[in-house]
């Protein structure tokens, strides 16, 4: 059996537990790593290169620090502070939903979906228990935002700076900062207004029932303690400092995770939280695994050929002489699928050039096609592991395969159809 067939078949095992539930994802996540190394997909090193990877690292920081804010307080205290903000409006929780949405689609535009992820997740915690809105559902809808908001901006995800090395080494032009917007701003507003009107129905899970954390203990504690004030201070400065390095991780050249190790080195040396709090009980080692797992049933996809098998057979079902927009769907809806399970840096990497090669041989203006190819790179809402903070979720929000396929399908629906029609008349094809 090649390599190629062992990778799909354990796809679509992998598929299947998450769906029937009938194993714990760490234990999904910890064989996929031993299936492909004993089948010699990949080399141990490759199986294993995952959990010394710089996002596996922001993720254990993310719970350790949001960890920490949990036990001192400072988490409930910033969720008062935006419940207060909101009783003023008298919003309730549309005004929740819309802040949350705005504040991820604007960070997004500009900032890795993970980091983002990483600098909500806490937040949006607190928020919950101090407003008393399932945290399911908050966590969710930050997650499928976040797919929104890569989609305005050439720097939103890597992918949309793909296609635009790809387009300019091919010397057929080039793509603009805001030339995705044609598409991304649209799709961001029709993804509001559908997660705002399915927001009370079965699509968007609301499993994790809060119970409204009375703050005034947490004051009167902190004032007949004053090392637990100390220690909010710091845990609270720690988590802004933590934020800041993720939103300038490029400017500084500094990355968020060596920050994330510092941050998390100072709260326990401190004794602002104990070594085994820190951890034992913080990170989410199941989820980790699993995660991890995700990572690499991904890698192989991608260096197994798996993901180009799959794209030369869907397209040998297109023929030789397709019509413009039928390959341009043909070629959306393939990067859509791929990008559900391998990285969608992996899907763009190989289809952008596949992309251009087919556009170019048909005498089309490719522009159109290669956007295509990334706007459905960038639909990661169908799975948990379609990217690191769809799975970064699952735990906190106690999320479900099946949460994200009852609401992927009727949003990708949408976003293909809004691709079709948008595509072809700002780059004629």
């Amino acid at each position: 059996m090649t390599p190629q067939i062992i990778t799909l078949l354990l796809l679509a095992i992998v598929v299947v537990l998450l769906v029937t539930e009938k194993m714990p994802m760490s234990c999904i996540g910890l064989g996929v790593i031993a299936v492909l190394t004993l089948t010699k997909v990949l080399k141990p090193a490759e199986a294993l290169a995952q959990f010394a990877s710089g996002s596996i690292v922001l993720i254990s920081c993310v719970f350790l620090i949001s960890g920490a804010m949990m036990e001192v307080g400072v988490a409930q205290l910033i969720g008062n502070k935006v419940r207060q903000i909101v009783d003023k409006s008298k919003g309730g929780e549309t005004m929740v939903i819309l802040l949350i949405m705005a504040a991820t689609m604007a960070m997004c535009t500009a900032l890795p979906r993970v980091g983002v992820a990483g600098a909500l997740i806490p937040i949006i915690i607190s928020i919950s228990m101090a407003t008393g809105i399932s945290r399911t559902k908050l966590l969710f809808i930050m997650a499928l935002t976040a797919s929104f908001g890569g989609s305005i901006t050439l720097i939103g995800t890597p992918p949309n700076l793909l296609a635009k090395a790809a387009l300019e080494q091919a010397g057929l032009g080039t793509i603009g900062f805001f030339d995705f917007a044609v598409v991304g701003i649209p799709l961001a507003i029709m993804g509001t207004i559908f997660i705002l009107l399915v927001r009370n129905s079965s699509l968007i899970p609301a499993r994790f029932q809060e119970e409204i954390v009375d703050v005034s203990k947490i004051k009167e504690q902190a004032k007949l303690d004053p090392s637990l004030k100390k220690k909010q201070v710091l845990t609270g400065l720690v988590f802004a400092v933590f934020i800041l390095s993720i939103i300038f991780e490029k400017q500084t050249g500094i990355q968020a995770y060596i920050v994330g190790i510092i941050g998390a080195a100072v709260l326990v040396t401190t004794k602002t939280v104990t070594e085994k709090f820190a951890f034992n009980q913080s990170i989410n080692w199941g989820m980790t695994f699993f995660i991890v797992g995700m990572l690499t049933l991904g890698d192989a996809m991608s260096k197994s050929g798996a993901s180009k098998l799959l794209a030369d057979n869907v397209m040998s079902m297109v023929g030789s002489n397709p019509s413009p927009l039928l390959l341009t769907g043909v070629l959306f809806l393939l990067a859509a699928v791929l990008t559900q399970f391998m990285s969608n840096t992996g899907a763009a990497g190989m289809l952008i050039p596949f992309g251009i090669s087919l556009a170019s041989g048909l005498g089309l203006d490719p522009k159109a096609v290669i956007m295509a190819i990334v706007i459905g790179c960038n639909s990661s809402f169908m799975t948990p592991m379609a990217t690191p903070a769809n799975t970064m979720i699952v735990g906190p929000g106690n999320i479900k395969f099946m949460d994200w396929v009852k609401v992927g399908i009727p949003l990708m629906v949408m976003t293909f159809i809004l691709a079709m029609v948008v595509l072809p008349m700002a780059f004629p094809l």
